[in-house]
């Protein structure tokens, strides 16, 4: 199998400006011509610790790609790898998805105090730095982020 894998948009926009789609179709047109399959790769090295704003313009890339090329012969959707993990280029974000998270899988303040124990000490709920401190403890509930079961 011969396989063209294009590294191919590093810079997102809201939207792709309509010369980005005019070289996506001929690059996709000039793959199915020799044979080759096709992987694009969209978001290759982009940083996964986004907010719902960047991540919804991604998604709206995808969801647009998939759609211009849904009946191209030979493509492998393959729309990210190289995942970058990098909280501190979005840390407002971050620390946001983070607070919104901890209060969904608490039932409220009480609970998430009473699992959090020592490490809860000094903070406020629903305004929790991310990461959590790291308090070298392999038990610490701050650094498992979940709440315990009911037979734990």
């Amino acid at each position: 199998m011969q396989l063209y894998e294009n590294l191919q948009y590093s810079d997102l926009t809201s939207r792709s400006a309509d010369a980005d789609w005019r070289s996506f179709a001929a690059l996709d047109q000039q793959v199915q011509r020799h044979g080759l399959v096709f992987m694009p790769g969209l978001l290759i090295g982009h940083n996964v610790a986004i907010g719902d704003d960047r991540l919804g313009r991604e998604s709206r890339l995808c969801e647009d790609y998939a759609r211009r090329f849904a009946t191209s012969p030979g493509l492998l959707w393959y729309l990210n790898g190289d995942y970058v993990l990098d909280p501190a280029r979005h840390a407002f974000d971050v620390r946001a998805l983070w607070n919104r998270w901890l209060v969904s899988s608490y039932r409220n303040r009480a609970q998430w105090f009473e699992t959090w124990g020592d490490s809860a000490a000094g903070l406020t709920w629903g305004d929790l730095n991310f990461p959590p401190a790291d308090s070298g403890r392999w038990d610490d509930p701050a650094a498992l982020t979940g709440p315990r079961s009911s037979t734990g």
